[in-house]
């Protein structure tokens, strides 16, 4: 588990929240997989950047257009880190900020290949490689 603060989201939370989805189409694991949010507050113009809180066992089902709802999600590790995520699986990662209030999320993922190599998925879903991964 790493140090970062995470915030939890609460069991009985109905409003929508800003969530990435993050697959692994690779034949090879991903590891120490993080995913940030940045977007604008609608009220305040506030930008917010945080790390997400991590969920295993990732049910949705498709609510509408780029939307979608989890059915029985289990909280992971209280974690802002996937430890490992299999070729062809999935994991989530929930941000504690709702949709109505940031409904323009930008998300960057960041992964170590199983050779060591730090890569970087920007919000444009353009693939980059990073030097270390000291910083998140």
């Amino acid at each position: 588990m790493d140090g970062a603060e995470v915030q939890v989201l609460p069991a009985d939370a109905t409003e929508p929240v800003n969530m990435a989805i993050v697959v692994n189409g690779s034949r090879r694991p991903i590891r120490m997989v993080s995913c940030q949010l940045a977007a604008e507050s609608v009220r305040n113009g506030a930008a917010a950047e945080v790390l997400a809180q991590v969920i295993l066992d990732l049910i949705v089902e498709p609510v509408g257009p780029g939307q979608m709802k989890l059915v029985k999600p289990r909280i992971g590790l209280r974690s802002t880190k996937a430890p490992v995520i299999l070729a062809g699986g999935t994991v989530g990662f929930a941000f504690p900020f709702s949709i109505a209030e940031y409904p323009v999320p930008h998300f960057t993922t960041r992964f170590t290949d199983d050779a060591g190599l730090h890569w970087q998925i920007n919000p444009e879903m353009h693939l980059e490689k990073l030097a270390s991964r000291d910083d998140w």
